[in-house]
């Protein structure tokens, strides 16, 4: 069924010369549905049964050939041969299956044609929508959703109750929030034009929910583990009961309402179902010519969708990464070159097998418990390395002046931003809610502000290799600032480079805390691995302050700004991908898919271009510029 859908969705891309409206193509999708999900309710072994019923159907019947000509769907000759056909089996009151089975196939051929995205980015979260609910549907509904509320008193029809079980079961939370988004004219059933994307979606899954409500809790979860990696969040949007009952022969009610019911926050499948999600939404916007929201959702695609499990994929396969991201960044360039649609839709297709790859990998590994120690462990040892050299230079500099308070200020610094990342632990699930593009955004500016920072105290230090000129700064700058206690500025360097890298970390937990292992809880492992990791480096960062504590003053000062500007050099490739990522920097590939995060080294000429840019400044001042400088005119400044 797969292969013959996508075969459809791409012969049909050529012919898109249709207008791409969303909410005209949620109309004609809303009326197949409500037509298709009512029509037993009308007609039975070829007879009206209700003729108000049947009525309103052929109403809508009529609205759905011109509502789907109006928007151009008939010009694609397969779509309006089915989209006619379904008109003529409600006309001429054509058994139920034949009628559900006609308006499901029209559905999948518009969305094949238009792209159109008929499932929700991420899972719903049902605890949010019972508030939504009370708020905004149990003055008709009902508090439990019998369709008993106070203003629905006397609407024709009344208000739907979601006990019903027959008619209930045959609606899917995509025709859900269909009703939910446009309403049903001539009804009492308004939509809600207001809600978010994301409400509207939780309220959706909320009201199919309602009629489990009362099943035992117990054993729900375990009874979901069934079928979690078997189910995609687009197959659960876009599946009604009774579909989820044939797909998976469920014959109990325990097994259905752990479907509706129990979705955990933070599953491993939910981010590749958002990229593929954001990946369908952004060819719809690019059908639209829509080009700004179609690179946004290509963008966030990656960020919402890859980056989160980047680290689970790489430390099981990591040349899947490599193609991974190498597709993704495709997508995003065939967007911002405006390729034709049917160049981008094979781009999309690409990523997207790529995407099922790493989803087959993830869902068929179980991590133990020394697994999620050394990832967490390797994780934090990684992204120290750069701040803790910083954090020894610093050191090394403030003792070989003297100035010991100086000391206490920089491990004030380094210290709260270790704080900072144990709150921001606690909150993390709250973290990644903001948005990957909103993190990435703010790392790309923090490695900005370190490039320039350490790029100035890295010159700083190489004009003072002259033991004449430290002399001198050691007299006049230290030991006023000595007086003053003016240290503050170090502290905020110390709390800048190890922030960053602070942050990152606790992105990447919160990655690998997504992945139960055998052991069942996994927090314990990441916990005690983060701490090794800290106790190493600070066990290294000593080594290296002992070691360097007999260094005479020139050649320490020499070779610090040496280790400064290479690190420069790193900080702006990881500052440029950051802005990649987010969509504020262009992208041009190169030949070779040599990729290097400790580095800074990603395949693109952009950020090749900049770290040549600080390679070259850092060349000409250390080698050229202070080697011509006359010590008299040098001055300095901490």
């Amino acid at each position: 069924m797969k292969k013959i859908f996508f075969y459809i969705l791409i012969s049909s891309i050529s012919f898109c010369v249709f207008s791409n409206n969303d909410n005209e193509i949620r109309s004609v999708i809303h009326l197949l549905d409500y037509v298709s999900n009512d029509y037993d309710g009308a007609v039975k072994d070829g007879k009206v049964i209700s003729q108000q019923e049947y009525g309103e159907l052929t109403e809508f019947n009529n609205k759905l050939l011109v509502k789907s000509h109006d928007i151009q769907l008939d010009t694609y000759s397969e779509l309006n041969y089915q989209l006619t056909k379904f008109h003529s089996l409600v006309h001429n009151k054509a058994n139920v299956d034949s009628v559900k089975n006609t308006g499901f196939l029209c559905k999948s051929l518009i969305i094949a044609k238009t792209g159109f995205v008929s499932y929700p980015s991420k899972w719903f979260d049902l605890e949010s929508a019972k508030t939504l609910y009370i708020t905004h549907c149990a003055k008709c509904h009902g508090q439990d959703g019998t369709g008993n509320g106070i203003e629905g008193v006397g609407l024709q029809p009344p208000p739907r109750n979601f006990h019903e079980i027959e008619r209930i079961q045959g609606i899917s939370p995509s025709n859900a929030y269909n009703t939910i988004r446009l309403g049903i004219e001539g009804t009492g059933m308004k939509g809600f034009a207001t809600l978010s994307d994301e409400e509207v979606w939780n309220l959706s899954f909320y009201i199919l929910s309602i009629h489990h409500a009362k099943t035992n809790p117990q054993d729900l979860n375990k009874k979901r583990q069934k079928f979690i990696d078997k189910i995609s969040l687009e197959e659960l949007a876009e599946s009604s009961d009774k579909m989820l009952m044939t797909k998976f022969g469920i014959t109990n009610q325990e097994d259905l309402a752990s479907l509706r019911l129990l979705i955990p926050s933070f599953d491993k499948k939910q981010y590749l179902d958002i990229a593929k999600s954001l990946l369908a939404k952004a060819y719809s916007a690019y059908l639209s010519k829509n080009y700004k929201e179609a690179e946004n959702k290509g963008v966030m695609a990656y960020l919402e969708g890859i980056e989160p499990v980047e680290l689970q994929i790489k430390s099981l396969q990591p040349n899947l990464v490599a193609s991974l991201e190498k597709e993704m960044m495709q997508v995003r360039k065939n967007i911002s070159d405006r390729v034709d649609n049917d160049v981008l839709m094979k781009s999309i297709e690409k990523a997207k097998i790529e995407i099922d790859k790493a989803a087959i990998l993830l869902n068929s590994e179980k991590k133990s418990a020394w697994w999620t120690f050394f990832m967490s462990f390797t994780i934090i040892i990684r992204e120290a390395m750069e701040a803790m050299l910083i954090l020894v230079i610093l050191i090394n500099l403030v003792r070989s002046a003297n100035a010991t308070q100086a000391t206490k200020w920089i491990n004030i610094g380094w210290i709260s931003a270790i704080l900072m990342g144990v709150v921001a632990w606690f909150f993390s699930e709250k973290l990644v809610s903001v948005g990957m593009g909103k993190i990435e955004i703010f790392e790309g500016i923090v490695s900005v502000i370190a490039v320039i920072l350490v790029l100035y105290i890295g010159f700083w230090m190489h004009s003072h290799t002259e033991i004449n000129k430290w002399k001198l700064f050691v007299n006049e700058k230290i030991g006023k600032l000595i007086e003053s206690g003016n240290y503050k500025g170090l502290a905020v360097l110390s709390f800048i480079v190890v922030g960053r890298e602070v942050f990152e970390s606790v992105l990447f937990l919160t990655a690998i805390s997504a992945n139960k292992s055998t052991s069942g809880n996994n927090q314990i492992p990441i916990i005690l691995g983060s701490l090794a990791s800290v106790l190493t480096v600070i066990i290294i960062a000593y080594i290296f302050i002992r070691i360097s504590k007999n260094i005479p003053i020139r050649k320490l000062l020499r070779y610090s700004s040496f280790v400064l500007g290479f690190l420069a050099i790193i900080l702006v490739g990881k500052a440029a991908h950051s802005f990649q990522e987010t969509g504020y920097l262009s992208i041009h590939s190169l030949p070779f898919n040599y990729k290097n995060d400790i580095l800074g080294i990603f395949p693109t000429l952009e950020t090749i271009l900049f770290q040549l840019f600080v390679f070259v400044l850092v060349f000409v001042f250390l080698f050229i510029v202070t080697s011509k400088a006359k010590p008299s005119i040098v001055k300095s400044k901490l």
